[in-house]
């Protein structure tokens, strides 16, 4: 099920300069969703669209199969965000801006406690929020952003500014509350690296135009199929005739067969090796991830 569509979203502020670009989303119901691209590459409008924060020139929202203008209000009752930094009392503790948060929500007192165990500041409640680090106040951001239970969770760069010890720590907890409550995250990252690890699945967004959408196991493939194994052997011919369903090439003094998958590689290295064939060398070369995303934006 698709819990969040766009359908030919656009939005510009000159017509001849469009900053999203008909741009057709769908996130997976129970999904962690990354939004990736370069800053600037309009992924803090999308969201501001989706939010409804800004008024699309053209297309449609949908949110849990509801269009967004005509039920805005019963819609944002399941959807919790964070935009950038979370906007704090500083002189106030981390329970006091909980608890103004919570007048909105008209959820019991009981919440605040549970939210904030949820991201691990329990022991911080009491503690002013002005002399939290950064990690500890994007933590009480999504901890305002869960205060009313919701069903899908839109962050704008929530890793933005962390070290490293407070990037894990914001990819886990992610991870556990979408592992734990089945909450759905929509997460904008320009992060290729946190987003794997994090996500499972992903959008590529680039100067307006979403470039790829689909798993992150889609991706993998897409990213293997642009890679080759070369293999040096003692006896290339032996080796092509073992080989031939995988239809090996001869190049540079090597044989070539595309790459699928590590298992595919040990495979294939047993099968030489049984036949008494010497492999000197098993090398995979192509774009890594990292290659294919910056192949994708060029």
């Amino acid at each position: 099920m698709v819990i969040l569509q766009t359908q030919q979203l656009e939005f510009y502020f000159r017509k001849d300069q469009p900053i999203v670009r008909s741009i057709d989303l769908q996130v997976p119901q129970g999904s962690i969703f990354g939004f990736l691209g370069p800053n600037g590459a309009g992924k803090t409008t999308s969201i501001r669209l989706i939010l409804g924060l800004l008024q699309a020139k053209s297309g449609t929202v949908e949110i849990f199969g509801q269009e967004l203008g005509s039920n805005r209000s019963a819609l944002f009752q399941k959807i919790g965000s964070l935009i950038e930094s979370p906007s704090l009392y500083l002189h106030l503790t981390g329970k006091q801006n909980l608890e103004i948060a919570r007048h909105y929500t008209q959820k019991p007192a009981s919440r605040i406690n549970e939210v904030l165990a949820m991201v691990g500041l329990e022991h911080a409640a009491t503690k002013k929020a002005g002399a939290y680090s950064l990690g500890m106040k994007q933590r009480l951001g999504l901890a305002m952003a869960l205060l009313h239970q919701p069903e899908l969770v839109i962050l704008d760069e929530p890793t933005n500014g962390l070290d490293p010890g407070g990037i894990i720590e914001m990819r886990e907890l992610i991870k556990q509350l979408n592992r734990d409550l089945g909450i759905t995250f929509f997460v904008s990252s320009h992060l290729l690296a946190e987003v794997e690890r994090m996500c499972t699945h992903v959008g590529i967004i680039h100067q307006g135009n979403l470039l790829f959408q689909g798993s992150i196991q889609e991706l993998q493939r897409a990213q293997a199929q642009q890679r080759m194994i070369y293999i040096d052997t003692n006896n290339h011919e032996q080796a092509q005739s073992i080989l031939s369903e995988l239809k090996p090439q001869l190049v540079a003094g090597k044989l070539t067969v595309p790459f699928e998958s590590k298992a595919q590689v040990a495979a294939l290295n047993h099968s030489l090796v049984t036949a008494g064939i010497d492999v000197y060398e098993l090398n995979i070369q192509g774009a890594d991830l990292e290659e294919m995303f910056l192949n994708i934006i060029r």
